[in-house]
């Protein structure tokens, strides 16, 4: 039997690369956007049991900054005034008794955060079906 050569041309290789470093940032944008997400159901619910003397704590409420790494996105939910902590994690003082709203809010909506993360990555990702 004869050794018979034979070669291959494949058109569109730069498209399919293109084509996947648009989908690595897609997937990478809306991991950011279901975390950012997350952190708005937690940002919510310590809102809506944090303790309220002039409302000053729960309006500061918020997204205080978001960290991405090429392998991971951390949104950090918290409040900038300086009685925060104090508030969170309060033995004594003037009203005296755990106030935390911060760790009751991860504690409480644990598995609605996770599912809006899941939910809305799914969703986006259906479209590569």
């Amino acid at each position: 039997m004869a050794n018979k050569m034979f070669t291959v041309k494949i058109e569109g290789i730069k498209e399919i690369q293109n084509t996947f470093k648009l989908l690595e940032k897609d997937i990478m944008d809306v991991v950011t956007e279901s975390v950012k997400d997350g952190g708005n159901v937690v940002k919510t619910a310590a809102k809506g049991h944090v303790h309220v003397i002039t409302g000053r704590l729960r309006d500061s409420i918020g997204e205080v900054r978001v960290v991405k790494t090429p392998n991971r996105t951390e949104v950090q939910v918290g409040s900038t005034v300086p009685y925060a902590a104090k508030e969170e994690f309060r033995v004594g003082g003037k009203y005296p008794g755990p106030h935390s709203y911060m760790r009751w809010a991860l504690d409480t909506r644990e598995k609605e955060i996770v599912s809006t993360i899941e939910n809305k990555i799914t969703t986006r990702l259906a479209r590569y079906r």
